[in-house]
């Protein structure tokens, strides 16, 4: 929210973290919601009986068990960004699948996809928003993530009560789900990455400046960056309210309000 001496269009980086973690979270209940909608449809240009339905919904929940520990591992090992990253390319490309599927197999495969984005979503975005935010608003942004995958879920329910149930309606209510999985894409692209996992890396340096973006960004700097007595220089410890008692021993950079 900008400040009394920010103009009205500021918006901080803690700000932007909460949207991109609010983004994913549309998604996500888009994604596990749209399929009720759409199988009224789905049934009649597929033929679809009781077995073939049950597993075109069941194959999001399948996806997911790759995708949580493929996506652990990814959050872990090459940043929560790049994460997210994966995560809306799994999201495009099986909603691209599913949307455009000229046969069941493809259903099947494009479902899969997509389940194995919303495993990537909940490792990554919340790990993503609360490191950015620090421990005091953790809580709030994980609230926030919970209420905007219900709102995706509202949000499929209302696209389908938009579209109908007419022929190849289905098509496109999956093709209105890409809007969301873009615009996370386009809203973390020049965001840094997590101080937090950035240090936990070893990159102190990157951590610290990704830190400083986040204090010291913007039109008029709030938190201030100081070096606390008996702080060593690179070492790494003490990032103040984000935690972390830091590999080196040292001190390191705490952000005084």
């Amino acid at each position: 929210m900008a400040g009394a001496d920010e103009p009205w269009w500021y918006i901080s980086l803690e700000e932007r973290a909460a949207l991109v973690g609010a983004l994913g979270g549309i998604t996500f209940g888009y994604d596990i919601g749209v399929i009720s909608g759409a199988l009224v449809s789905l049934k009649g240009d597929f033929g679809l009986d009781d077995q073939a339905e049950g597993m075109v919904v069941a194959m999001i929940a399948v996806g997911q068990i790759p995708g949580a520990v493929i996506g652990g591992l990814v959050t872990d090992q090459m940043g929560r960004r790049f994460a997210i990253f994966v995560q809306n390319a799994c999201y495009l490309a099986g909603t691209l699948l599913t949307a455009y599927a000229t046969s069941l197999e493809q259903l099947v495969c494009g479902q899969l996809v997509v389940g194995v984005g919303v495993a990537f979503s909940v490792t990554s975005n919340i790990s993503y928003v609360t490191e950015m935010v620090g421990p005091q608003r953790a809580g709030a942004m994980v609230a926030t993530y919970e209420l905007a995958t219900t709102f995706g879920v509202l949000l499929a329910y209302l696209v389908f009560l938009g579209v109908g149930a007419g022929e190849d309606a289905w098509r496109t209510m999956f093709l209105c789900g890409l809007t969301f999985p873009l615009l996370q894409a386009l809203a973390v692209y020049p965001m840094p990455e997590s101080p937090v996992w950035l240090f936990s890396k070893g990159r102190v340096g990157a951590a610290r400046r990704a830190l400083l973006a986040l204090h010291d960004e913007g039109p008029k700097a709030r938190p201030r960056a100081k070096r606390a007595p008996g702080d060593a220089g690179d070492s790494g410890a003490g990032y103040g309210r984000y935690g972390g008692s830091g590999a080196g021993g040292g001190g390191g950079v705490r952000f005084i309000e």
